[in-house]
């Protein structure tokens, strides 16, 4: 058994100054600093070890790296810094039971010493594992050692934030705030609490104070640009994202939010490359993460940067590398066949941002009595965004796959073109062009399972009106189901069980739909306010200038 103590303080200095090298990506350097750290040992520790093997890893030696972990693991005492050390290790090789095991026994012993900044390491890795239960434990912990921590109670925000409990996260961050103003990661937690609930204004606020303690932290702009964004403040956007992009090495987590803004928002690909690839270095056993990048590949036209991506990759994890350019090949592959596809639909239809609106009725299929709504929306408006507008007033959760049904040709979100599929680019067709494909009748067609057919008839044109910002939702009747709920056959079951308290399904129907729901309630006022967010952000939507 190792002996506790072997490692000075200056020993642990210089092993904590490697890890950092690694987590800004400096894998070669914390490497060799690792192994100098070795050399100057009498008998190698077990966290030096396996520091060595994640760099080693990291550096694409992983032989190295298996050798090292055995030494590692062969060595470790009940050192609490050591057994968390190890729990990193297995959590960054995306070995989930091991991790899951050295991180229970470090939580058990920072529980019986009350480290609460033990606790708070376990949570954080226990994040990163998707254990978010025990996470929330460790963190409950930390508090309760020390509740006038702001670090516990910002831990624990962050655990109730991941599992989407935004409201007791904001709380929690609050407290961490209360009890320290200037803490940076809790402003940072509430703004994207405020995010998720669709408060960007509040959102805002919390950004630019974190702003206010550290403008240079790559979160803090992120956090920014994303609210920047959201507000229609697309230029200031562009900016804050340019300085987080700038710094994100130094802070790897926030390369998804970063990413995801690049790629899905300010539609820059390019850009979105090198932040996706440090996201899938981070999460190499992730089908999304990869599927992401070779998305911003294909859709990228700096042959360069994705090359030099690609190479990065391949110097970290060769086998992952093969499989982006595997991935991005066949991607091409197919895009190239969906262009010819593409060309019956793409800018047939002359649209401009002073053009005509088109009024829309969509209408739920096979429903009796009927389900709709109607809607106005510009005629050069992307089918994306369309199906945004159709989500917000049919009140869906967007948690499933969509398609439009447009005279044969299907139209959607590349992600989900897999195989044979030859899917459209929603965002390259617009509400003209499938009108005039279509001849005013096409489908709409959202999850595949409970497969909810939406029939859209394109009822007029008109000149857009002075004063009105578009879309709108103008009229509907009924409720919408509610999602997963088994389609339109499933939806009237619920609601005959809901309406007989004899049936063995009603407890059933009560809880998934509430006893107070009405089938008959719209609300055309609620429905339009539903498009809000749609109309604020001018940079997707195009009005009149």
């Amino acid at each position: 058994m190792a002996q506790k103590g072997r490692v000075s303080s200056t020993d642990r200095r210089n092993l904590l100054d490697a890890f950092a090298l690694m987590g800004r990506g400096q894998f070669h350097r914390a490497r060799a600093s690792f192994e100098k750290q070795i050399r100057s040992q009498k008998s190698s520790d077990p966290a030096t070890l396996l520091g060595l093997a994640a760099a080693s890893i990291l550096d694409g030696d992983p032989g190295s790296a298996v050798a090292n972990t055995r030494l590692a693991w062969a060595a470790v005492s009940d050192d609490l810094f050591e057994l968390v050390t190890v729990a990193a290790y297995y959590t960054r090789s995306g070995r989930h039971d091991e991790a899951l095991f050295a991180l229970m026994r470090a939580r058990a012993m920072a529980s019986d010493n009350g480290d609460d900044a033990a606790l708070i390491q376990v949570c954080r890795f226990l994040r990163v594992l998707g254990e978010s239960r025990e996470a929330l434990k460790a963190a409950r912990e930390a508090v309760e050692i020390t509740p006038d921590n702001p670090n516990s109670h910002s831990a624990l925000g962050d655990t109730l934030y991941d599992m989407c409990n935004y409201p007791d996260a904001l709380a929690s961050y609050q407290t961490a705030l209360d009890l320290d103003s200037q803490h940076r990661a809790a402003h940072i937690g509430a703004g994207k609490c405020f995010g998720e609930m669709e408060k960007w204004d509040e959102a805002l606020s919390c950004f630019e104070k974190a702003c206010s303690i550290d403008k240079r932290s790559p979160a803090v702009n992120t956090g920014l640009a994303v609210a920047l964004f959201r507000l229609g403040r697309r230029e200031e956007s562009a900016k804050a994202a340019k300085r987080a992009f700038s710094r994100v090495g130094n802070d790897p987590s926030c390369a998804h939010d970063l990413s995801q803004l690049y790629l899905n928002d300010l539609d820059m690909p390019a850009k979105a490359v090198p932040l996706l690839t440090i996201d899938l270095v981070n999460n190499p056993h992730s089908p999304e993460h990869l599927n992401q990048l070779v998305t911003a590949i294909t859709r990228s036209d700096d042959g360069l940067e994705n090359a030099r991506a690609l190479a990065a990759l391949a110097h970290v994890n060769m086998e992952l590398a093969m499989a982006v350019t595997d991935a991005a090949h066949l991607a091409s592959s197919d895009s190239h066949r969906a262009a010819q596809q593409s060309a019956r639909l793409v800018g047939i239809a002359q649209a401009a941002p002073d053009g005509p609106v088109y009024q829309l009725k969509i209408a739920l299929e096979r429903a009796s009595p009927p389900i709709w709504r109607r809607v106005v929306v510009p005629g050069d408006l992307s089918l994306c965004f369309l199906h945004s507008v159709i989500q917000s007033v049919m009140e869906w959760d967007g948690d499933h796959m969509h398609v439009f049904r447009i005279s044969g040709l299907d139209v959607g979100d590349l992600e989900y073109a897999e195989g044979e599929w030859d899917l459209i680019d929603e965002f390259d067709v617009t509400v003209a062009d499938a009108a005039m494909a279509s001849k005013g009748k096409f489908r709409y067609i959202y999850d595949f399972g409970d497969n909810w057919m939406h029939y859209i008839t394109v009822e007029k044109t008109f000149p857009r009106q002075d004063g009105v910002t578009y879309p709108v939702c103008t009229g509907g009747r009924r409720a919408c189901p509610l999602d997963d709920c088994g389609g339109i056959h499933g939806y009237y079951s619920f609601l005959e069980a809901l309406a007989d308290p004899d049936s063995e399904e009603h407890d059933r129907a009560v809880e998934w739909f509430g006893k107070d729901f009405d089938p008959e309630a719209f609300d055309v006022d609620a429905a339009d306010a539903a498009l809000d967010w749609i109309r604020k952000a001018p940079c997707r939507i195009p009005q009149d200038t």
